[in-house]
Formats: C-alpha cells, structure tokens, sequence
C-alpha cells in the first residue's frame, strides 16, 4: 500500500479541507483525505498552477464546480490516480535496467499473468489478451503502461507465496532486486493519467485501447481494496475499501463513454459479445423479489444502537435504493451458485460489484454505516470463494475481520455467514438465511 505523506501547511487546500479546518495534502484531482473518505474534493484553483509541476492530465487542470458531483459529468474526467503523485516520477530501478525490465514484463503477461485471467478460458479472449492487447499498446501508452502495472502487480502478490505452477516462476537473478510494488505504483499512476487525455479526445482509432485499458484496471482495482495490512487489525487501524469502490465506479463510466466509438469488429466489441451473460444492465433482472431473499434480513434489521441511523435510512429514497440494489446484487450471486454457473463466470459477478452499486452505497460505507458494512461482509464470502484468482487473495480475511472489529454487537448476527466461508468456502453454497438466527458466539 502507498505510504501515508506528512502534512504541509496548506495554502491551496480544497473546501472540505478549509471548512473542516485540517491541512490539506493539495494533490489533484483529489486531495490524500477526500480520498481516503470516499468524497468529492473541490478546489477553488488548481493547485498545480503555480507549485505543481505540470502532469499528463493537465489538459483538465479547470476547477470543478459543485455541479460537477453529478456521475454523468464527473464520468468524463476519467479515474482518479490512487497513489501520490510523487511515483510518476521516483524510480526505483536505473535506466540502463528498465529496458530489460518492461521487456520480462511483457513476457511475464503474455505467459501468465493473462493465462490468470477468468475470461482466458475463451480462445477468442485469450487471443485478445496474449497478442491484441500487447499489439496495440505499443501504439497506445496508457495501455502498455496498465500491462506494466498489473504484470509488476501481480509479480509482488505472487512472488510472497505462490499457490499454482505459473507463479513459482523464478525471477531471472538480475531483476530480483526490483521493488516491484513501487513499479506497479509508477506504472498505473502513469496509465490513469494518459488515459485521462485520451478520454477527453475520444476517437473511433483509440475507444477499443481506452476500453482494455478499464479492464485491466478493473482487475488492479480490486487490489486496492484498503490501506488495512493486518487481518487482526483494531478499529481504529480499519478503513472500508473506498478507493476500490470508487475507482471502480469510474471505470464503469469510461466504458459508457467508449462504446459509441468501438469498431464493430474491434476486440472490445468481440469481447463484450463473448461475454455478453453474465449481464448487469437489466435493473429489473436484477432487482427481481427472489434475489432479495436470502439477504432480506440485511434490508429489515433495526438496532436500538443505531436507531437515528435507521430512521434517516428509512426516509431516504436514495439509501434505500442503494441498499436495496447492494443486497440484490449478492442475491443474484447466489442463485447463480445454485445453477451451478461457472466459477469464472461467478468471477465476473463478483468482479461487477463495483461497477454495478450506486455511488451512495460508497458514502454510506465511508460513513461506517452498520448496514453498509453488513453488507459488504456478506459480499466478501464471494470473494473468498473464488480467491484462487490471485488478485483477490487474502481480501475477504482482512476485509471481513476488519468489519467485525468496527461494527456494533447487534449487528454481529450478520457475520455468520460470511464467518462460516472464510472457515470452509464451499459453505458459500448454503442458503444465508439458514445462518442468520445464529448466536455468533456458537460459530466460533
């Protein structure tokens, strides 16, 4: 995880920062604490214009204005870096050595990390992946810089404890000494920013890069999950995985703005087509009554502890929608488990989660709301059934035992489930409801 910057006096701080009288980091387009909280940092000037140096999104460098919160027009910026800005340029490696180390990158993702992916099981995906990607990122940067990032990225996940064949894979002797954490960092920082530029000069010859681009960044989102290192950590250590849910809502939007510009036959149209179901776009689907069901429990619990937060709930249509969407959206995991779907397949779905829940349900997350972290508990025992993708391990034990640790006694009921997964995962299977008049206390 990036390191946490000290604070400097800040001159050029963004509005939430001013009012709430704390420095500001001053970083563009979001300051290290809105980030951290999940909101919209609004700044009065751009705070590169003088002590800044200029970066690769400079052609957005205009304020927004308050208006500007709305998703539609937020979408058309781009993502948002999730590291300081600093690793653009600080390297770790010397120039006579980066030549050899994007050449191994490359091989490293042409012979493993897209043999990882869930959509490889696809001929026709896997030839996306081996050779068009790589193809046509050597005329566009932002993409080859992503296959830079997840490969160096999935080197430092792998390389600590390698589960399969392909990721007991030596390094050659003179690229052992890389910090390959800090090069996936310089690298997706680099890719975000370019593509920034490219959205805002959206063509028919650069939508299907953009569109790769988002995918391989929708896989290194999940792996942005939160600043928690340790899986025992206390309540005041654990932080809900914002920057995961928020990156991953502007991903959905960069695809939304490429479509119109895909070429019929261009390897994103051809990737949507292969797969095409799992879908996310009928609302209906998925807000269908029998989806609420095996999560109901999640929807209708009060808790004396946190009436005022029910009663606000309650008369709130928007935070009803988002919960209300959240929920069926893992009750569709189920049922496709019951159907027996396959397991990449239920990769996907879970994968979506991110792009499918309203933006609310990530305030009301930042805000350490008990439902929203019940929720997102209940989530993570997908999660760890299908965590042999190397870009989820280890997630749902840090996520789910960080939720217990901050969330109220009342709501541990909720915990069950998700407890009895991490323990045996193939208890993922059985219905939720059936654990959720358990005492806690007898699950452990």
């Amino acid at each position: 995880m990036p390191p946490r910057l000290a604070h400097k006096k800040s001159r050029k701080g963004c509005r939430r920062c001013k009012e709430r009288k704390v420095k500001c980091s001053e970083e563009w387009p979001s300051c290290a604490a809105c980030a951290r909280h999940g909101v919209h940092c609004e700044y009065a000037e751009d705070p590169r214009s003088s002590t800044a140096p200029e970066s690769h999104a400079s052609s957005h460098a205009a304020s927004r204005g308050s208006s500007e919160s709305s998703d539609n027009k937020s979408s058309t910026l781009g993502i948002d870096a999730p590291y300081p800005h600093s690793v653009l340029t600080d390297s770790s490696f010397s120039e006579p050595n980066r030549h050899a180390i994007e050449l191994y990158l490359v091989h490293r993702f042409k012979t493993c990390v897209a043999g990882a992916f869930p959509s490889y099981e696809s001929a026709e995906l896997r030839d996306i992946w081996v050779w068009t990607s790589v193809d046509m990122g050597f005329d566009f940067p932002y993409l080859l810089d992503a296959i830079f990032a997840i490969t160096a990225l999935y080197i430092w996940v792998t390389s600590s404890a390698p589960q399969t064949e392909t990721e007991s894979v030596p390094l050659p002797r003179s690229l052992r000494g890389v910090d390959y954490a800090q090069l996936h960092r310089m690298y997706l920082n680099r890719s975000i920013c370019l593509q920034r530029d490219a959205l805002a000069n959206l063509t028919s010859e650069n939508a299907d890069a953009v569109g790769l681009t988002a995918v391989l960044l929708s896989t290194m989102a999940t792996c942005l999950l939160s600043d928690n290192d340790d899986a025992d950590a206390g309540e005041s250590s654990y932080t809900p995985p914002i920057p995961w849910l928020t990156m991953h809502a502007s991903i959905a939007a960069v695809f939304r703005n490429a479509v119109p510009f895909l070429q019929p036959d261009g390897p994103m149209v051809r990737y949507a087509k292969v797969t095409a179901q799992p879908t996310f776009s009928n609302d209906l689907a998925l807000s269908d009554p029998e989806n609420l069901a095996p999560f109901q429990k999640l929807l209708e619990f009060q808790s004396s502890e946190d009436s005022s937060d029910c009663s606000g709930e309650r008369s709130d249509p928007s935070v009803q929608d988002a919960y209300v969407k959240a929920v069926a959206f893992l009750g569709s995991i189920c049922k496709a488990l019951q159907v027996a779907e396959q397991r990449y397949r239920i990769c996907m779905r879970v994968v979506a989660f991110g792009h499918t829940i309203p933006r609310t349900f990530i305030r009301l997350l930042a805000e350490r709301r008990p439902r929203a972290l019940a929720i997102l508990a209940n989530y993570m025992a997908f999660v760890k059934y299908i965590e042999k993708y190397w870009w989820f391990r280890n997630r749902a034990q840090i996520e789910i035992s960080g939720i217990r640790s901050i969330l109220p006694r009342q709501w541990h009921w909720a915990l069950v489930w998700p407890l009895a997964v991490l323990q045996e995962p193939e208890k993922v299977l059985l219905n939720p409801r059936g654990f959720q008049d358990l005492d806690v206390q007898q699950e452990q």
